[in-house]
């Protein structure tokens, strides 16, 4: 590995996503809270700052989502996720999380169902994504772990693997609308990290401060 450059951009980075097709890196934080990266000549090509929108917010940007098939950019906040437009480089919509001391942890989208999963305090939210036209909640699901500081999706989207903070995994199932959970370690210890490794459809799960790692299949 070669060390090209350093890319300076935020006071504070929450996220870094990548765009594959377009070669650009996505970048969410505070001041500006978006900043779009172009790896071929290395320059920040495009800058947004909600500081003056309507949905005003002081605190720095968090968890970012890249949807591709709509060319959308959320960026989750305290109480509210807002997206924009990359291309137009404009505000599109907000929802609001209902939680106004705590910012999403992570977020997914599923091009399959078109449904977009956030985590929040205790539980898991799905809305239905609808494009530039907004989003529908469809459900919430109750967490035993405080947060799920990790959420994987199986390939076929049927279920949703997330680590909670406990020595086992939560695994939702969207057929059966059930919850399970899976012993991964003994009770005193925690699970903290999850991969997932697409050329061998398994899960890597790791513990919190440990060097041991357990590989799921």
């Amino acid at each position: 590995l070669k060390h090209l450059c350093s890319l300076r951009g935020h006071k504070a980075v929450g996220s870094l996503l990548y765009n594959e097709k377009e070669d650009h890196l996505y970048s969410t934080g505070r001041a500006p809270n978006f900043k779009t990266w172009s790896l071929k000549n290395l320059r920040s090509v495009v800058r947004i700052d909600s500081s003056n929108e309507e949905f005003q917010d002081r605190k720095y940007a968090n968890k970012g989502i890249y949807i591709a098939p709509h060319g959308l950019i959320g960026i989750g906040y305290e109480a509210k996720i807002k997206f924009y437009n990359i291309k137009k480089k404009s505000f599109v919509f907000g929802i609001s999380t209902n939680y106004y001391d705590a910012f999403p942890r992570s977020m997914r989208y599923l091009p399959k169902k078109e449904l977009l999963v956030v985590d929040l305090p205790d539980e898991v939210k799905i809305y239905k994504f609808y494009g530039s036209k907004g989003v529908h909640r469809e459900k919430s699901i109750n967490l035993a772990g405080r947060w799920a500081s990790k959420i994987i999706c199986s390939e076929n989207e049927d279920k949703l693997l997330m680590v909670t903070g406990k020595n086992f995994l939560e695994v939702y199932d969207f057929g059966s609308d059930r919850m399970e959970q899976i012993s991964i370690c003994s009770s005193q210890e925690k699970l903290s990290l999850m991969e997932y490794l697409k050329d061998s459809g398994s899960v890597i799960v790791g513990k919190y401060c440990d060097s041991q790692f357990y590989i799921l299949r």
